[in-house]
């Protein structure tokens, strides 16, 4: 996955502070959403934190920033955890002395656990990493924002969570921990707007990436079948427009 940012007619996000979670993949799979949506703030003129919870993955996103000539650090941590999310405050306030917006673009469980093989200890963990991990990011962000007078909220979630995933039985975790992450935000952004702090949730379909690539061929599907949605090369920059637009608002909205 990737974004040419080149002609683009965005402002620039210059002097930004902006925390993304979810943003590696292993070097051999390439970059992802959260990956990708590092490199293009990166590319816009933020200053990134990119989390992950395997050090590598956060290395390798913010090594692609950095040979682009653009700054960002890496964080490795588990946001599923209190204290892992209070050391990321910590570390990006440390870093850069305010934070402008969180992004939680790729924390998810998506494993294939449909009823009649989930068990009560996998779905406990998929809600863990799908719902709770966003809370625990909100709940201690939140904080940071209100001192600042002003923050920004962004959750990136999967059509999953509104109109389901598939025909098989699948990812039922997935989609409901997500589809509550993404109220979770929308309740923050309506609640919070006169504080200005702003709260919006991405709804992205099928897009090439790690994720789906694994999903497809777990599946032993064939990709010609969703070539057609795939291989659209409007989806990609209607992404970043809508995901730069969520950026760089004045006012607070609620964005889908």
């Amino acid at each position: 996955m990737s974004f040419d940012t080149k002609g683009v007619g965005f402002s620039r996000l210059d002097g930004k502070v902006i925390v993304n979670c979810g943003a590696g993949n292993p070097p051999a799979e390439g970059h992802g959403i959260g990956a990708s949506t590092s490199i293009v703030c990166a590319r816009l003129g933020a200053k990134v934190v990119s989390v992950s919870n395997e050090q590598l993955n956060a290395d390798t996103v913010t090594q692609a920033i950095k040979d682009e000539g653009n700054e960002g650090v890496a964080f490795c941590g588990d946001v599923r955890k209190a204290e892992e999310v209070e050391r990321l405050v910590k570390f990006a306030l440390d870093t850069y002395g305010r934070v402008d917006c969180l992004v939680n673009s790729g924390v998810h469980n998506a494993q294939m656990n449909g009823f009649g093989k989930i068990t009560e200890e996998s779905w406990k963990d998929a809600i863990d990493t799908n719902l709770h991990a966003h809370f625990q990011l909100v709940h201690q962000f939140l904080p940071v924002f209100e001192e600042q007078g002003s923050g920004n909220i962004l959750h990136f979630t999967t059509i999953a969570g509104t109109v389901g995933l598939g025909v098989g039985k699948q990812r039922h975790p997935y989609a409901a921990g997500k589809a509550a992450a993404a109220v979770l935000t929308k309740r923050v952004g309506a609640e919070y707007a006169s504080k200005n702090i702003r709260a919006n949730v991405i709804e992205i379909g099928y897009c090439s990436g790690p994720l789906v690539n694994r999903a497809v061929a777990a599946g032993t599907r064939s990709f010609s079948l969703v070539d057609a949605v795939l291989n659209c090369s409007s989806h990609k920059p209607c992404l970043l427009f809508v995901f730069v637009f969520a950026l760089q608002q004045a006012e607070p909205t609620l964005t889908r």
